[in-house]
């Protein structure tokens, strides 16, 4: 190979070299672009109508009603105050004692409310005078507010407020004379009570029946354990006039019936007992007569003297 060939050689090689770096860095960044596409390609996503996914939990700002704290409705008589009308007893109007206790009286689906009875089948009932009650605590809604304000019983103590039920009663926060404001378990914890009178259930006849009842049997296990010598009275629901009883689907007597008979269960004729003051104030057909109340659920005002005579009448024996 001459001179002249070899240096032509060497001009090409030069060349193809120049011709190749050039083509390089003009599809450099067509090369990088593609690397990075690449890199950023995701699986495909099906369309859900844009719709996000439905969690299997309900929204927690949306949290499930319970049924144990929000009622269907409300309370007949304890968005007011107990009827004050008439309060001061003169005697004369008295209710007639067993003019319809229990007699032809829609009982629902619980029946009758068994009577207090023992082993052998018998409570025998005394008369106390007011002094009976120095020890004793009352424990209710708007119709044992009623006892405590139109009553003769004032040496009690009473723990109740308008609208207090079962599922409230230790949330509650309550001012009792010559004790304070305290709660329930503040005041079964602080003093000493020789017989504890319950009286709560109508407020909540809208919640679920079977739990209720459950409530109810809890709070009596709770006041027996803060009071374990405590005398323990389960007071029947108050029922309401005819009228009411006949025009709503919740309180009305056949369910209010059903409750007592339910909370009955839990007297066992030893130191829990029941007693059922609708004796007192029902007409012969078992609702509570027209004439001892003007808002359809509650006593007038009277009438809660006559009421404590006859709590005084059934103290077990």
């Amino acid at each position: 190979m001459n001179r002249n060939t070899r240096k032509r050689n060497q001009n090409m090689s030069w060349l193809f070299a120049l011709v190749f770096m050039i083509s390089f860095v003009v599809a450099m960044p067509f090369m990088v672009k593609a690397v990075l596409d690449q890199n950023s390609v995701k699986a495909p996503v099906e369309d859900d109508g844009g719709q996000q996914d439905v969690p299997e939990t309900q929204d927690p700002s949306v949290p499930e009603q319970d049924p144990a704290q929000e009622p269907e409705t409300t309370d007949p008589g304890d968005n007011t105050e107990p009827d004050a009308e008439n309060p001061d007893n003169t005697g004369s109007d008295t209710p007639d004692e067993g003019t319809g206790a229990g007699t032809d009286a829609d009982t629902g689906d619980g029946g009758s409310a068994p009577d207090n009875s023992d082993d052998n089948g018998q409570v025998t009932w005394t008369t106390v005078d007011t002094s009976y009650f120095d020890d004793a605590l009352f424990i209710g809604d708007s119709r044992t507010v009623g006892l405590s304000e139109y009553g003769d019983l004032s040496n009690a103590d009473f723990f109740a407020t308008t609208g207090m039920s079962v599922y409230e009663v230790y949330d509650e926060t309550v001012s009792v004379p010559s004790v304070g404001k305290v709660t329930l378990e503040q005041l079964l914890g602080s003093m000493t009570y020789g017989k504890v009178y319950i009286m709560l259930g109508i407020n909540e006849l809208g919640y679920y029946f079977d739990q209720t009842v459950e409530k109810y049997g809890q709070l009596v296990d709770y006041v027996r354990e803060m009071q374990p010598n405590a005398v323990i009275y389960i007071q029947a629901n108050l029922h309401v006039t005819k009228s009411r009883s006949d025009t709503d689907d919740i309180f009305n007597n056949k369910n209010i019936d059903k409750f007592n008979s339910a909370i009955s269960e839990f007297a066992n004729g030893s130191d829990i007992f029941y007693i059922d003051v609708n004796e007192l104030f029902d007409d012969a057909s078992g609702n509570l007569n027209q004439e001892y109340t003007s808002d359809n659920a509650h006593v007038l005002g009277k009438y809660y003297v006559v009421w404590c005579q006859w709590i005084r009448e059934h103290v077990a024996a």
